[in-house]
């Protein structure tokens, strides 16, 4: 049996067994002063405590045995307080002798005033009450030597009984918890019935102030139910239980609430279970309905409930609790939730089932599981149809400072208020044991959209790990992983992805607000870092990546247009006159491979493999451009120096350069590069040769070798001797 129901028991066995007690003894010994030291006696020999009665004992015999019991009060337990742990002002019963003659039980309304509990636990969990919640005496352990009757039915062969009601009033129960910290304080509890017969429903009032210390709230509670008591005494029924409260206090919106709540409960002894039907609670605009099942009640308690919260509006909940809205990108959302579920519990383990959430327009299922409430094991499985996360995201700051080619773009973090610290976010995971997968079929966060996303989850001690991750994503398909340790410091991130197929220019578009590359792009990525802050994040990075696009563009970059430009330099510097053939306009930069792979070390990639092939109008004319450079992730740069040579394809599949490669200087930031043709080398490579040219006919013999070769022999010839 649970300690409340234990509690409970021994605080109405010690309040009506006295006075029974005494209305024995008071057939037999008239002398009010022996009863009273009778009655001490016994309870001090059954439960080591002291028993005063104070009061007057006002008794008569005929035709009711009646007892009135004046002031009484017992001692508490060693260790508590010298104040009694029971006392009462009044006690009044009174049982009808003739019906006793043919096996009835008629008492008349017992009434109670004053009664006062101090239930206490203290900080190392010892109870004042355990001593008279404790275990059984050994007689009672001994197996009794006389059968018990029993009735046809199976039950206790009981008597005719009725109650002519139960009369409390002025009522106080003290409780107090050290282990927790909690101390209730239950007072002017009064408890009024009507006449009590087994079979008869019969109504019940019941009005309290509960107080709570900390925080200080008091609520005023006035309940009514329909009692019935079976006629075996087994089932015990309140239909309709209806509650009316009223709190009062700081920690509520507006100083105060009032709602109500309704159920019906039914308690079987002999299957030993408890049943909570159709409870109802409405307050704050939240409408809960619920109901409990418990079997096993007094033993091992196995417990099924279900829950469902009718739609509400979260910001005006948080209004009424007198809280801060949460600030969204869409002030839309967060309007429309609803919730419900299934749960099966017992002391070990619970288990969530048919859960169901509506937020907004998106749907949530799943189930999930939790093992050893100490050190809880979780396991889930969620799915989501659809959800746009950006409308949940605060709202991004007012005039953003948008980069340019000369002033580098500063990473944002997402709250200037509230920048990233990865250790603070995963201080959770080090008492987390977490295993679960959530589905999601449509996504859109950070403005990238994706859909069929698929992830496992684990966790356990500080470490979290996603994988696999996958999804479908702008025509192509992303597979990963993301490990994260947090049990060092500073934790450590390693990542893993492969892009395939995925269309580059929505992409960008979505992600960066930058329309600067399409095509279909395969990424690989094998990356590691460590820190706290975004930017330890990316000065620690480290790993592998390369990607191969193909049938793209390089919008706002015409390298074929730098080329033809650096071409025409070329010949005024020569002193050639240039093609008066036009070079392309300003456009997009089209491009049937584009690759390369890069090592990226403390924040900043290099690559040394780059490789375009852009499309010309000839369709067997190309430019092939092969480059290396450096990517400053941490400045958000770029430095790359690539050549462009004009190539043409052969019958055999070959390619063969025609003119003189091309170098071109791409720079500026990753937002908003610069391509711009490098002729620093062109420029000295043909001042040498105008050089040589000059001085070739001055310094060279005449013989049969070009003036270019003359000067060389002269020069070495100089040089030797």
């Amino acid at each position: 049996m649970s300690k409340p129901i234990k509690i409970l028991l021994v605080i109405v066995a010690l309040v009506l067994l006295l006075p029974v007690i005494a209305a024995i003894i008071a057939t037999q010994v008239i002398d009010t002063d022996d009863i009273k030291k009778l009655a001490a006696d016994q309870v001090a020999a059954q439960t080591g405590r002291q028993l005063t009665i104070d009061g007057e004992i006002g008794m008569s015999i005929f035709p009711w045995l009646s007892l009135d019991l004046g002031h009484t009060s017992l001692s508490n337990a060693p260790g508590f307080g010298t104040e009694p742990m029971i006392e009462v002002e009044q006690i009044s019963v009174s049982l009808k002798l003739l019906p006793l003659l043919s096996g009835n039980i008629q008492l008349d309304t017992i009434e109670l005033d004053g009664l006062k509990a101090d239930l206490q636990i203290d900080a190392d969990g010892q109870s004042n009450f355990a001593d008279l919640a404790g275990e059984p005496s050994v007689a009672a352990q001994q197996p009794a030597t006389t059968p018990v009757q029993k009735s046809s039915s199976g039950g206790m062969a009981l008597a005719i009984f009725t109650l002519g009601g139960i009369e409390i009033t002025n009522a106080r129960i003290h409780w107090r918890d050290q282990t927790t910290g909690t101390d209730i304080d239950v007072h002017d509890l009064n408890l009024e019935s009507g006449v009590i017969f087994p079979g008869q429903p019969v109504d019940i009032v019941l009005d309290a102030v509960v107080e709570l210390i900390d925080p200080a709230l008091i609520t005023q509670l006035s309940g009514s139910a329909e009692l019935l008591i079976s006629n075996d005494f087994n089932q015990i029924t309140l239909t309709p239980f209806i509650v009316e409260i009223a709190a009062t206090g700081e920690s509520l919106p507006n100083g105060k609430l009032n709602t109500s709540l309704s159920t019906a409960i039914a308690v079987d002894l002999a299957a030993d279970t408890l049943a909570i039907d159709g409870l109802a609670l409405a307050a704050l605009g939240l409408e809960l309905k619920a109901g409990l099942a418990v079997t096993q009640l007094s033993e091992a308690p196995q417990v099924t409930a279900e829950l469902n919260i009718a739609p509400f509006n979260a910001q005006k909940l948080l209004k009424a609790l007198a809280m801060p809205a949460i600030e969204t990108a869409d002030e839309d959302v967060l309007k429309n939730i609803s919730a419900g579920l299934k749960i099966t519990a017992d002391e070990n383990q619970a288990t969530l089932s048919n859960l169901t959430i509506q937020l907004d327009q998106t749907q949530i299922n799943g189930e999930a599981r939790v093992v050893n409430f100490d050190n809880p094991a979780i396991n889930f499985q969620l799915a989501l149809d659809s959800i746009d996360l950006d409308r949940y995201l605060p709202p991004p700051p007012p005039d953003p400072v948008k980069p340019t080619p000369t002033t580098p773009a500063v990473p944002q973090t997402a709250s200037a208020e509230e920048p990233l610290n990865l250790g603070e976010s995963l201080a959770g995971l080090a008492a987390l044991t977490l295993d679960g997968s959530l589905t999601i079929g449509k996504l859109k966060i950070s403005n990238i959209r994706s859909n069929d996303i698929s992830l496992k989850v684990k966790a356990n001690k500080g470490r979290l790990v996603l994988d696999p991750i996958s999804a479908n994503l702008y025509e192509g398909k992303f597979n990963g992983a993301v490990k994260i340790n947090g049990s060092t410091q500073p934790p450590t991130v390693s990542v893993t992805q492969t892009l395939t197929g995925v269309s580059l220019a929505p992409l960008s578009e979505d992600a960066a607000d930058i329309d600067l590359i399409s095509g279909t792009a395969t990424i690989k990525a094998t990356l590691s870092t460590q820190g706290n802050q975004e930017d330890e994040l990316i000065r620690n990075l480290n790993g592998k990546m390369g990607f191969d696009i193909e049938d793209g563009t390089l919008k706002d970059i015409n390298i074929d247009r730098s080329v033809c430009l650096a071409r025409k330099g070329i010949k005024v510097i020569s002193g050639k006159e240039p093609s008066n053939e036009p070079c392309p306009p300003d456009g997009p930069t089209k491009f049937s491979a584009f690759k390369a792979t890069a090592t990226i070390t403390d924040g900043i990639l290099k690559s040394n493999d780059l490789f375009i092939e852009q499309l010309r109008v000839d369709p067997t004319k190309f430019l092939h451009i092969k480059g290396a450079g450096k990517v400053d992730l941490n400045q958000q740069t770029l430095d790359y120096r690539v050549i462009a040579a004009r190539v043409k394809k052969q019958a055999d599949g070959s390619y063969k350069t025609r003119g003189n490669a091309i170098p071109v200087k791409i720079s500026g930031t990753l937002s908003a590069p610069s391509v711009t043709p490098d002729l620093d080398d062109v420029v000295k490579e043909q001042a040498q040769r105008k050089l040589l040219e000059e001085l070739a006919p001055k310094l060279a013999p005449k013989d049969d070798d070009s003036p270019e070769e003359q000067l060389k022999k002269k020069f070495l010839r100089g040089l030797f001797n």
